[in-house]
């Protein structure tokens, strides 16, 4: 059953990979893995140990003409590093290259999004696809393996090194080359083209899944919700934190919802997850081999309001003593300095969220909280410090404290406007 398949393996490979299966091991001589190493620099690739196993099968069975069985990685690397004449390059991951010592060489980098390639060549190319009816090999070594066999005009001179590099920008960054069924295809009749007419049009793509059980499928607000869900209940890879492949996959298990990015208007989930709309909750971080971490942001506390003017103020500071009181009101909680103010926002805080916080609390505990803030980096008690100021200018403080001073006190001068005023008095 299709269930049962190793992940990675789609359904057209199943026969070829059973048979595979069933042949023994090949192991090939020492002679042979430094005549396959010669030919991988001929064709200018890097020997990795994989493409390096392909091109022993590939020479094997050229000469005997018949199915090769696989070759054992670690009997070739074993050998290869007892071979005198190659030294063994570790790679990314458990990946090796074997160099041949003494040679220098001259490797394609398949990977690199340079494109040196004339405009004639890719016009030719996209000419050919365009009557291609079949498809073509799984993987980038084997299409232009494929692609070299075919012995093309546009593709005259060019190594096999290059051809790899060709097929990769293809599929990247030219557009001419997709995946479909687990082969590669034009790019039109591809997945990839699919997904992107669904994403313009903001259409979801039945998956597999889909075919079994049909779910409502997520809204933007259903995502961000269920985005903030996800992560906090996340614990591994850690606390707040999902990875990027396990998100469609928890939206429909855990929250019972298809999260479809072409529905939303995205071609992929990693440029779903950067939209300006979830800025607010989550932030991605890239950790190589393909893979990628959904981090929750970190939320502070919201800027909060200065409380509404007491009665009385306005009236005395504009006829009884105005030089006085205006002194006074500017250290009030109304015009506090930034310094005693709360951080703002950070990590993407969005300012509904500090609005809708603001207006939950009521006055007196937006109040409270300004004055606890300032009592806590001053170290000043919550008694009436300033309280004598206020009386000799008639001024009347009603159920809170003005605790906001143009700068904060020091030495004796703290300790003594930090005492009660009767004990100054006494």
């Amino acid at each position: 059953s299709l269930l049962a398949l190793p992940r990675g393996v789609v359904p057209t490979q199943v026969p070829l990979a059973m048979a595979m299966a069933q042949l023994p091991a090949f192991e090939p001589t020492l002679e042979d893995i430094v005549e396959a190493v010669r030919s991988l620099y001929d064709d200018e690739i890097r020997p990795f140990g994989r493409i390096l196993m392909r091109r022993l099968r590939e020479r094997a069975q050229s000469s005997v003409d018949v199915e090769v069985g696989l070759v054992d990685p670690r009997y070739l690397r074993r050998v290869c590093e007892g071979c005198p004449g190659l030294e063994v390059v570790p790679a990314e991951g458990k990946e090796f290259a074997a160099c041949l010592l003494g040679r220098p060489h001259y490797f394609i980098d398949a990977c690199s999004l340079l494109d040196p390639y004339p405009t004639q060549l890719w016009d030719d190319f996209a000419a050919y696809l365009d009557g291609l009816e079949g498809d073509l090999p799984a993987g980038r070594y084997a299409c232009a393996f494929d692609l070299a066999c075919r012995r093309l005009p546009c593709f005259r001179g060019r190594s096999l090194g290059e051809l790899c590099h060709i097929v990769q920008l293809s599929i990247s960054t030219r557009k001419l080359l997709g995946h479909a069924r687990g082969r590669v295809v034009p790019y039109g009749r591809s997945d990839e083209c699919a997904r992107a007419r669904s994403a313009v049009r903001q259409q979801p793509i039945a998956s597999a899944q889909q075919e079994t059980e049909a779910l409502p499928y997520a809204t933007w607000e259903d995502l961000r919700h269920g985005l903030l869900l996800l992560l906090r209940r996340a614990v591994k890879p850690a606390p707040g934190v999902v990875t990027l492949s396990s998100v469609k996959r928890a939206f429909r298990s855990e929250l019972r919802l298809e999260l479809s990015e072409t529905a939303l208007g995205h071609f992929r989930v990693f440029d779903l997850l950067q939209d300006e709309r979830l800025r607010d909750i989550c932030w991605l971080e890239s950790v190589g081999h393909g893979q990628a971490w959904v981090h929750g942001r970190r939320r502070c506390p919201a800027p909060r309001p200065p409380p509404p003017a007491l009665h009385g103020w306005s009236t005395c500071a504009s006829t009884r003593a105005p030089a006085a009181a205006a002194h006074v009101l500017s250290t009030s909680p109304l015009q506090a300095p930034a310094a005693m103010a709360p951080p703002l926002m950070m990590w993407g805080e969005c300012a509904s969220d500090c609005g809708r916080t603001a207006a939950s609390e009521s006055p007196e505990s937006l109040s409270s909280s300004l004055f606890d803030h300032r009592a806590a980096d001053t170290g000043s008690p919550m008694a009436e410090p300033i309280s004598p100021v206020l009386s000799q200018h008639g001024l009347v403080v009603r159920n809170t404290f003005i605790a906001a001073a143009p700068e904060s006190p020091s030495g004796a001068a703290r300790r003594c406007r930090s005492s009660p005023a009767r004990e100054r008095d006494a």
